[in-house]
């Protein structure tokens, strides 16, 4: 009776979600209301106090994996385990994270337009992401925002100019791209490794039409964009 009413709930209270089905979105709703309250449901009443009360997190983690649907079974894990004024950051550790993954290690046949697709998703992530840094308001020192800020932000940023600049447009193979995610640097990305890896590409797809003229566009974005945005980024070099 009140797994139905959940169903109902969730039609009436979410958006519809292109890549999660209404199935997901209720798991995902009853997963957070239920470790809100500390036990498992007993009531309809409870079901419209505790939505309320966390309307924006449930909100937000159904945006972030409607555009990154590989991190619904860890973000189930991520609502069940972190504390709340830790979970949107959290949240968008992992879809980066599986963003990142799903060049590395595509599953299933890759089309052309499959790149423009991530790309579609990852400006999702990203308007998620600046608003998150714009308004945090938590431990200056945070570990986990440091990562956010050196690491997988820039990082996904990086990779998504790969595919704009270079992959997309030279029709590359995905491993040419899984390449050059092993050839970052682990950690920090404003590095002088990323460079080397572009360079490392540009040599490897060289005998490509217009691959030079593509990887030199993609250097020159790579430090203006991602380098040299803002202050905060070129406080990172």
């Amino acid at each position: 009776m009140l797994d139905d009413y959940l169903n109902d709930f969730t039609a009436i209270h979410l958006d519809w979600t292109i890549r999660i089905p209404r199935d997901v979105q209720q798991r995902i709703l009853k997963i957070m209301i239920t470790r809100i309250l500390g036990r498992e449901l007993t009531s309809i009443l409870e079901v419209h106090q505790l939505f309320w009360a966390r309307e924006k997190n449930i909100a937000y983690c159904i945006a972030l994996l409607n555009a990154v649907p590989g991190a619904v079974e860890g973000a189930e894990k991520l609502i069940q385990s972190v504390p709340f004024e830790n979970l949107n950051l959290e949240l968008l550790l992992l879809v980066h994270k599986t963003l990142i993954n799903e060049l590395l290690d595509p599953k299933g046949k890759v089309t052309h337009t499959y790149y423009r697709e991530w790309l579609n998703r990852k400006l999702v992530v990203s308007g998620h992401t600046r608003d998150f840094i714009v308004n945090y308001n938590g431990p200056a020192a945070s570990d986990q925002l440091n990562e956010l800020k050196t690491d997988t932000e820039p990082r996904i940023e990086t990779l998504a100019l790969l595919l704009q600049h270079v992959a997309y447009p030279l029709r590359l193979p995905m491993d040419a791209v899984s390449q050059f995610v092993k050839d970052m640097p682990k950690g920090k990305v404003r590095h002088a490794k990323t460079l080397s890896a572009i360079l490392q590409l540009a040599q490897r797809i060289a005998s490509e039409e217009g691959a030079l003229a593509k990887c030199s566009a993609f250097a020159e974005s790579w430090i203006l964009d991602v380098c040299l945005r803002d202050a905060a980024a070129i406080s990172d070099l």
